[in-house]
């Protein structure tokens, strides 16, 4: 599905902890059958870890710079693996993931232990974030806070007649320099996500999310149909079984989320994320 090969991975791991010397592992895995879950256990039993800890990859950004990302997911696991095969082919080496334990939360992690080319790219982003503010006029004062949100009043004041957008590129400005009232964000986002198209009165797109939501409902339909009469393709029980996984490790301290694994609630959005 991603790309790399069946065979066995290499990785090498640095444990970080204060002022403590690193400590180094090296061990191989099968990338088919090595989750998120597997591999946290195969470090706690390595470093006989009896506390929490983060954990961060080594991957390239577009500028061909070395960068460690945080490690939360099985996703992300998957793109280290892909980015150690890729690395690998252009090497003609063994793939290799490189990793750190941090014994602390990410927002505490020893700046000892990170590599100086992260730092070096914060530095790059926050200096160009700056230098396009200035550019745009975001901001007479950078001293000053961002404006108050977007209120239902003030976006009203956007629509015309009949219901079209009269300036997006201001209201685009608007939301970026202040964010959006939460009460709002439901109708908003489908305007800067790009999810209407142009020129749409109200009606018009009231219309249209109604057919988009048929569209939905018809290939939930299929793949459902699917599943009842046992006709699972390897795309969608990998979708599926993937899926799944995420699902089930949402927040059940949140209320949303709370409670059996046959909330309704994590069932639709397992629904949503599989369609």
């Amino acid at each position: 599905m991603f790309g790399y090969s069946k065979e066995a991975v290499r990785v090498k791991v640095k444990k970080c902890e204060g002022k403590l010397q690193p400590e180094l592992r090296k061990f191989s895995v099968d990338p088919q059958i090595t989750s998120l879950e597997v591999l946290q256990s195969i470090l706690i039993k390595a470093f006989d870890i009896k506390s929490d800890f983060t954990l961060s990859y080594r991957t390239v950004d577009d500028y061909g710079l070395e960068v460690y990302l945080p490690l939360l997911s099985d996703w992300d696991l998957d793109a280290a693996f892909l980015k150690a095969h890729n690395i690998a082919l252009t090497q003609w080496s063994v793939p290799c993931v490189l990793l750190i334990v941090y014994m602390k939360p990410f927002a505490e992690a020893s700046e000892d232990c990170v590599p100086p080319v992260l730092t070096s790219t914060s530095s790059m982003v926050e200096k160009t974030f700056n230098m396009v503010s200035r550019a745009l006029n975001l901001y007479e004062d950078p001293n000053t806070p961002p404006r108050p949100p977007l209120s239902d009043i003030e976006f009203r004041a956007f629509l015309d007649t009949v219901g079209q957008i009269t300036n997006t590129a201001k209201l685009r400005e608007v939301i970026y320099c202040g964010g959006i009232d939460p009460s709002l964000r439901k109708v908003v986002w489908k305007h800067i996500l790009n999810v209407y198209p142009d020129g749409m009165t109200g009606k018009e797109r009231m219309d249209y999310i109604k057919r988009k939501a048929n569209e939905y409902y018809g290939l939930r339909a299929r793949w459902k149909d699917c599943i009842q009469r046992g006709k699972v393709n390897a795309d969608l029980a990998y979708v599926t079984s993937m899926v799944r996984k995420d699902v089930l490790r949402t927040d059940r301290h949140h209320n949303f989320y709370a409670g059996s694994d046959d909330n309704q609630n994590i069932a639709s959005l397992f629904n949503i994320l599989t369609t």
